[in-house]
């Protein structure tokens, strides 16, 4: 995502509208940008579509007695495999399979050798990402949990004391950011390599919190890769 760059000129030419009586406007955080026209928006249709296939799973649920509320991430390749997910709502199984197959329906009309990845809130609308629009990406809520986490687990590592200098191994973590800033699915998507660590890294995922995800100030759910990075000394 783009970075904001403010240089001394930026500061000077500030400092004279304000001092001229104009009105700045005060820049966005480094964590938001704006979305540029090159990034094409959802089309009419498929928001058509994730609305209708939203409100036939909302169907379910209500025909199942179960509240009507939850948040479903589809994650399928082209070959149809991959994961759909319920998170937020602890459904029977029977309802689960029932509120899945209008998904599996909706995934067998798209074309041959397409994939698709999607966040659906079900007790609420998605925000259409539009060129123009203020995106703001998650941003780390509790780093002193993760540190903490990550020295403990450090602690107990095999090469604890072993090395003169810090051996940095890194991870990578798909993860789930809801509208609220807690993690709803976590995965580890580049392992460090170690063994020890990567047992524990999802667990870390898990329990970390963030500023969530914003467009235009309102708040959403967003599929989001996060890095952590064990310095073993």
């Amino acid at each position: 995502m783009p970075r904001r760059i403010t240089t001394p000129a930026l500061l000077i030419v500030a400092a004279l509208l304000t001092a001229s009586g104009a009105h700045a406007q005060a820049a966005p955080p480094a964590r938001c940008a704006a979305i540029p026209d090159s990034l094409p928006g959802p089309t009419p249709q498929q928001i058509a579509e994730r609305n209708e296939l939203r409100e036939q799973i909302q169907a379910v649920l209500r025909a199942h007695g179960q509240p009507v509320r939850g948040l479903l991430m589809v994650d399928v390749d082209s070959t149809r495999r991959g994961k759909v997910l319920f998170m937020e709502a602890d459904l029977p199984d029977t309802t689960r399979r029932a509120a899945i197959a209008p998904v599996a329906d909706y995934l067998a009309t798209l074309a041959a050798g397409q994939g698709y990845q999607a966040l659906i809130r079900i007790d609420g609308e998605y925000p259409a990402m539009t060129p123009g629009r203020l995106h703001c990406r998650p941003e780390l809520a509790n780093p002193d949990s993760l540190s903490g986490m990550m020295q403990a687990v450090l602690a107990r590592h095999p090469e604890a004391g072993r090395h003169r200098e810090a051996v940095a191994k890194r991870a990578t973590v798909r993860m789930v950011v809801t509208r609220d800033g807690r993690v709803a699915y976590a995965e580890v998507e580049r392992p460090t390599g170690d063994a020890f660590l990567d047992q524990n890294v999802e667990a870390i995922a898990m329990r970390l919190r963030f500023r969530p995800a914003t467009l235009d100030g309102e708040p959403f759910d967003v599929r989001f890769r996060f890095n952590l990075t064990f310095n073993v000394r």
